[in-house]
């Protein structure tokens, strides 16, 4: 119940108590009108006074009464105002308050994701530091190899500047040999050479033809043996007479044919006289 409500209350009570006394006072008048019509008159004068005193006393409290309604409606009035503007403010506190905590959130997601990232850069970093301490070793080891390489090099350099002046020693030197085999008609082709001194194959030929020379001696023979067999210039073939077994001598092949060759009888080999018809051989 409000302050308001309890007012009206106690002002009913009020009157109820005047108008109880008020109706005791006119029947006493009317039991004994006689007796106590002064008496009546009297506290009529006193209940006259009374009533207005009253009348006064509720027209004050009526003008008190609705002075504090006034008043209190109007705190109400700005109660309700300020209790609008508070829930506006709490609404926008609320409102604050969420995006301060949708912030919180934010952050600490964020703060969660920059720890993970500075661990995971932190693990980063040892493995680069072990890695780095790992490329240090190999860099030293390798520094060491370098530095063996580069003493194996500059030996390797001396040995081929030695192995150079070797070289252009030997240059000179077979230069000077080739001048004096050229001055004295020596053969200085190479395969030539290599042909010469190459082993001859295995072979058995005829002799087809022989000269002689000035002297009546025989001293060139044909053979049935050539390129095709595999004989060069430079070779020796053994003469024998194939039906006794007879070993005649020897010839130096002097020129080679696909299919024949010409040999010159080597004069300190000779046993016997070679004739045509004669066996020659790489075999003896």
């Amino acid at each position: 119940m409000t302050f308001v409500g309890k007012l009206l209350v106690i002002f009913q009570v009020v009157l109820s108590l005047f108008f109880m006394a008020f109706a005791i006072t006119v029947f006493n008048v009317q039991t004994d009108w006689k007796k106590n019509a002064q008496s009546a008159k009297s506290q009529n004068q006193i209940a006259r006074r009374e009533t207005q005193d009253l009348q006064a006393a509720y027209d004050k409290f009526k003008t008190d009464q609705n002075a504090m309604v006034l008043e209190l409606t109007d705190r109400a009035e700005k109660a309700e105002a300020k209790n609008k503007a508070l829930s506006g403010d709490l609404a926008l506190t609320k409102s604050d308050l969420n995006a301060a905590l949708t912030e919180r959130d934010n952050q600490t997601t964020q703060a969660r994701v920059s720890s993970e990232e500075a661990d995971s850069r932190r693990a980063e970093a040892l493995e680069q530091a072990k890695q780095n301490k790992k490329l240090y070793v190999q860099n030293i080891k390798l520094g060491k190899k370098v530095a063996l390489e580069e003493s194996k090099v500059f030996d390797l350099t001396i040995a081929k500047q030695v192995m150079l002046a070797k070289h252009n020693n030997l240059l000179e030197k077979l230069a000077t040999i080739e001048e004096i085999a050229l001055a004295n008609k020596y053969d200085i082709n190479i395969a030539n050479y290599k042909a010469e001194t190459a082993p001859a194959p295995e072979l058995d030929g005829l002799i087809l033809d022989t000269v002689n020379n000035k002297r009546g001696i025989v001293d060139l023979v044909e053979i049935t043996l050539g390129s095709n067999d595999g004989l060069a210039k430079g070779h020796i073939l053994s003469v024998y007479r194939e039906k006794n077994a007879k070993y005649k001598g020897a010839i130096k092949i002097i020129s080679v044919e696909p299919n024949k060759a010409v040999g010159s009888v080597i004069p300190q080999m000779k046993t016997g006289i070679i004739e045509r018809g004669d066996n020659v051989t790489t075999k003896l």
